[in-house]
């Protein structure tokens, strides 16, 4: 389990955690990152706990590229996030695929998230509520990035739903 200024995450893969290799701490840019393995056709949950911070904050998660909106925390407390919003009831899960070969060469931007899998959590103040963000697009392929086709992939493309989750 990673941690870091009050806050914890970690991956888990049928209830378990992942195992986490190489843990590097930035202390100037308060980032913490790892290697952690995965398996084609595996799910996966985000994990992240505030430790009693007493402070609100939200978190984004981004998978190869693709910003998926987390959760609020208000000031302690666990949240995990395991698919994405695929229309206004479904979600679809996040899962480890292979590059396809149909996999797109994107732009250099994208390249820098390719092969990763980001939590941000940030301060927030609370002002007032208001209502979801709109579903997103999902992409159709992978981008390929530094990668071959046949690699793994951390979920940037997530393949149809054969049972749809329902909220």
């Amino acid at each position: 389990m990673l941690s870091h200024r009050g806050f914890s995450a970690w991956i888990t893969v049928d209830g378990t955690p992942l195992p986490e290799y190489l843990v590097a701490v930035d202390e100037h840019t308060h980032r913490v990152s790892c290697w952690i393995p995965g398996e084609q056709g595996k799910t996966f949950t985000v994990w992240w706990s505030d430790h009693g911070g007493k402070v609100d904050t939200c978190s984004f998660i981004t998978l190869d590229g693709l910003v998926v909106p987390g959760r609020f925390l208000l000031g302690e407390g666990i949240a995990s996030r395991s698919g994405v919003r695929s229309s206004h009831l479904t979600e679809r899960p996040f899962m480890f695929t292979k590059v396809t070969e149909d996999a797109v060469d994107d732009t250099e931007a994208s390249k820098q998230d390719v092969g990763t899998i980001v939590l941000k959590i940030k301060r927030v103040n609370r002002v007032e509520s208001r209502p979801a963000n709109a579903v997103q697009p999902l992409p159709t392929t992978p981008i390929l990035g530094k990668r071959k086709r046949g690699e793994l992939c951390v979920g940037s493309v997530l393949p149809p739903p054969s049972a749809p989750h329902i909220f």
